[in-house]
């Protein structure tokens, strides 16, 4: 028998031995029947976390059990679906983990690139300002992962009414990311070997799928039992990123790459 509460097993009785919730064996037997029950257990195992009113406390706990969230959700990131608020900390460090390991995987590239190519003139001990590419190309893949946010957030809270809170979704939102802050670390150390293709080819299609495929994906989940509409609310979300993301490669990308060029030219 299995505690709906706490997930605690235990062979018989009509409370739970760990919480004291009363057991419906019922119940348990058609949750060990259903398909999804598994994914039901490891989202259980990653709910069970310790909350307190301290807020510093909280995100210490958070930290401390971080790795334990980062492996399970990276072996079945769709638990993650399940998850409630309190791991809006989780979500914004697995965020903020892509968008640094982003920016640093192309500063490395950009400046390995650089020093081979002075190399050849006889220039040594020169290298491209960290700050300066970094700072800029972690503000580009944040806004583009800021873009695919908004686009499905708008639509599943406003088109489709979803009763979600806003910490509900970066959790769970921030919890799809671990898969691509994974590929993003994968891509920092191919790019420190110079490994110009693969670096940034795993970069982009990790941001293209957070951006305009991650958001569809989550709106066609949160609009289940909302919307009759759950394709085109999602597809939506799609299109949505596509149109802010034009303006953002128009205004903002292309200069970066001018401003890149003019760097290299000055160093």
């Amino acid at each position: 028998m299995i505690c709906t509460n706490c997930n605690h097993e235990q062979d018989r009785g009509k409370f739970c031995e760990s919480c004291g919730t009363p057991l419906n064996s019922q119940e348990t037997v058609e949750q060990q029947a259903n398909p999804q029950h598994q994914e039901h257990q490891q989202a259980a195992s990653i709910e069970a976390q310790p909350t307190t009113a301290n807020t510093t406390q909280n995100a210490k706990e958070a930290l401390s059990k971080y790795g334990t969230y980062f492996l399970d959700t990276l072996k079945n990131p769709t638990t993650v679906l399940n998850l409630s608020e309190k791991y809006f900390v989780n979500g914004l460090i697995t965020i903020g983990i892509y968008i640094v390991t982003f920016g640093l995987a192309i500063y490395f590239l950009l400046n390995g690139l650089f020093k081979e190519a002075t190399s050849y003139w006889g220039v040594v001990d020169e290298s491209l300002p960290f700050f300066t590419i970094f700072s800029r190309v972690a503000l580009i893949a944040l806004l583009f992962v800021a873009i695919g946010f908004f686009s499905m957030f708008v639509l599943t809270k406003f088109a489709a009414k979803s009763n979600l809170s806003f910490k509900h979704y970066i959790g769970q939102y921030g919890g799809l990311v671990v898969p691509f802050a994974a590929v993003s670390v994968i891509a920092l150390i191919i790019g420190l070997f110079g490994a110009t293709f693969l670096t940034v080819g795993l970069l982009l299609i990790s941001l293209v799928f957070l951006t305009f495929i991650v958001p569809a994906l989550f709106a066609y989940d949160k609009t289940q039992g909302i919307s009759n509409q759950r394709v085109y609310i999602s597809l939506g979300s799609s299109v949505i990123a596509m149109i802010i993301s034009y303006f953002v490669i128009r205004n903002s990308v292309l200069s970066f790459i001018e401003e890149i060029e003019e760097l290299v030219r000055f160093f």
